[in-house]
């Protein structure tokens, strides 16, 4: 097992060289973090010989981060803008120390701050054309289904949560049950385009060089139906730290994802439905407590994501919704 959420990489520099020989990298030099204070992704900068890497221990070596280096490997070979994996002496995307799977990667230079970040109209084009393309590139690979952010995941995220709202106040509890009654209304038909599953293609696992988009992180796949990609990634076209819609990011989403990857004729009937999911599937996650595995105390709640959900509580009937979309 690897390092738990929240605890120090502690690697010593016999371990880094020892890690380092199953490669052909260079000799190790150096290490720092990516970012200040990070002890959640576990992901630091090596210096060797032969320049920067960056090395990340995957802390549970899932079916998804598996699928996720993989499908990386395939789609840097068809220039989608993703780190290359450097492969092992043996050829593996990977390698084991101490129990520990830890894999390499192309070293970018990245910000401090990979908080969400507004995105403009020019960005919202180029973000939901590399979605559409990630769909169509996956659709034949062999992946298998994963519970990590899928509808099933968020479904009983949403009923386990629910069962334990009387620990909050009225307007947390009124979330929560507004959740609870309306996510099975919500559930995308199997029969439905089905492809890879990256789940949480969002501003803050994007990286753009002016309106370009230039880099996609965070790679844990699944195999599932393309519309919950393409409702989750949808939440981009509200302003941070508020509830505001933009209706006009919202049709340049939609027509900028249709021109790479057509969207069926229930996706586009399905359109509020999607929206929402993306609220519902980001809301309930603000009530996880990562580092404990349960759920926050009220004071530490982050309420952007539930701030969304209210605005679909606030909002009324669809027809509202697709009055404003047409308009």
């Amino acid at each position: 097992m690897g390092p738990d959420a929240g605890e120090k990489l502690m690697l010593t520099k016999t371990d880094l060289a020892s890690i380092l020989s199953a490669y052909d990298l260079g000799t190790f030099i150096s290490l720092g973090n990516i970012v200040k204070n990070d002890q959640v992704s576990l992901a630091q900068i090596i210096q060797t010989t032969k320049g920067k890497i960056f090395m990340k221990v995957l802390r549970e070596f899932t079916t998804a981060n598996k699928q996720g280096l993989e499908v990386m490997h395939q789609l840097r070979q068809k220039n989608f803008p993703v780190f290359s994996v450097h492969k092992t002496k043996k050829g593996k995307l990977y390698t084991k120390y101490k129990g520990m799977p830890i894999a390499f990667f192309e070293y970018v230079k990245i910000k401090e701050n990979m908080e969400w970040i507004p995105l403009n109209k020019s960005k919202i084009t180029e973000y939901a054309k590399y979605l559409a393309k990630f769909h169509r590139l996956t659709k034949n690979m062999k992946l298998k289904s994963v519970d990590a952010g899928n509808f099933k995941s968020i479904r009983a995220l949403i009923k386990k949560y629910y069962k334990k709202r009387r620990m909050y106040s009225p307007r947390y509890q009124a979330v929560l049950a507004y959740l609870n009654n309306e996510i099975d209304g919500l559930k995308c038909p199997k029969k439905e385009y089905s492809t890879g599953y990256f789940s949480e293609f969002n501003p803050g696992h994007v990286i753009f060089s002016g309106n370009k988009l230039k880099w996609v992180l965070d790679w844990e796949i699944g195999h599932d139906n393309a519309f919950y990609d393409f409702a989750s990634s949808m939440v981009a076209c509200f302003s941070l730290n508020k509830p505001d819609l933009s209706y006009e990011k919202l049709k340049e989403y939609i027509k900028s994802y249709d021109k790479v990857r057509k969207l069926s004729k229930w996706e586009k009937d399905h359109i509020y439905e999607a929206l929402k999911f993306g609220c519902f599937k980001y809301g309930v996650w603000e009530f996880a407590d990562i580092e404990t595995g349960g759920m926050k105390k009220e004071k530490d709640l982050d309420l952007e994501g539930i701030r969304r959900v209210e605005f679909f509580m606030s909002m009324g009937r669809k027809e509202e919704f697709l009055k404003e979309l047409k308009k």
